[in-house]
């Protein structure tokens, strides 16, 4: 009996010894989880950024202007055929983005048209160059990739270009990708980005918004809020309009009126 007590003394403190290391070690994890989490939440707040930064052209050379209307229109007639624009006039100012809207067959695109082509009915400053995007206008042919496709055709500095494509969705390896192994979608955000590194100081954009993704048309809106030049668009999609145009003219029984 004694010597049963005796065991029994013997096992108890231990018993109690070892539940109370295996509380210490429980606490210490509580604790060290809790420690890791409120570090984790520190790095979120020290590491994530609120916006990211926003795309910036360099003003080149050719963006400089001293004409602050460098596009007008004074008691113009558009025909094709039959008149589609009858005596109406207009000032687009410089560096800013003017959206032309109105039902289909009403004559934005060719007024676009013959602003691209400087018909002699229109006061267009002679520094103006024109670049144009065109539906569809997208097939692009060579092997060298396309960050250095777009160097070629361009005065702006190479990171600017490749911060241009990542906009696009392409990943740092994909703007080495040879132009000619460009899928549709990507050969034409290429092309987009070709308009808008191009030395020029009035862009003109047909209907930009068809035929490309949601994603692309959100970098295009970084293109167009970045661009220091003059923009002339024409859209369908009211949201993009209001997003992106400073100025908003509309089409309507043959005549070009500001509504915004």
């Amino acid at each position: 009996m004694s010597g049963s007590k005796s065991k029994g003394q013997d096992i108890k403190p231990d018993r109690l010894s070892s539940s109370k290391q295996k509380d210490t070690v429980q606490k210490q994890a509580f604790k060290t989880a809790k420690a890791m989490e409120s570090r984790m939440e520190q790095l979120k707040e020290t590491i994530l950024p609120e916006h990211q930064a926003e795309l910036e052209f360099p003003l080149t050379k050719a963006m400089i202007l001293h004409n602050k209307f460098p596009i007008m229109g004074q008691d113009i007639t558009v025909k094709r055929g039959s008149k589609i624009l009858d005596n109406v006039s207009f000032q687009f100012p410089l560096g800013q983005t003017i959206a032309v809207t109105g039902n289909n067959g009403t004559g934005k695109s060719s007024l676009l048209q013959d602003i691209v082509n400087g018909e002699n009915y229109f006061d267009i400053s002679p520094k103006v160059t024109i670049e144009q995007y065109k539906q569809m206008d997208y097939k692009l042919f060579g092997d060298e990739s396309a960050v250095k496709f777009l160097m070629r055709h361009t005065e702006l500095e190479e990171p600017v270009v490749r911060s241009m494509l990542v906009s696009l969705g392409f990943s740092p390896h994909e703007v080495m990708k040879p132009v000619n192994k460009l899928s549709g979608g990507e050969a034409t955000r290429v092309s987009l980005a070709l308009m808008f590194v191009k030395p020029s100081n009035v862009i003109i954009l047909d209907e930009p918004t068809n035929f490309i993704d949601l994603a692309t048309i959100e970098a295009l809106e970084k293109f167009i809020k970045a661009y220091k030049g003059t923009i002339i668009l024409t859209s369908h999609d009211q949201y993009f309009v209001e997003r992106t145009a400073n100025q908003i003219y509309r089409i309507e029984n043959q005549k070009l009126q500001r509504i915004k």
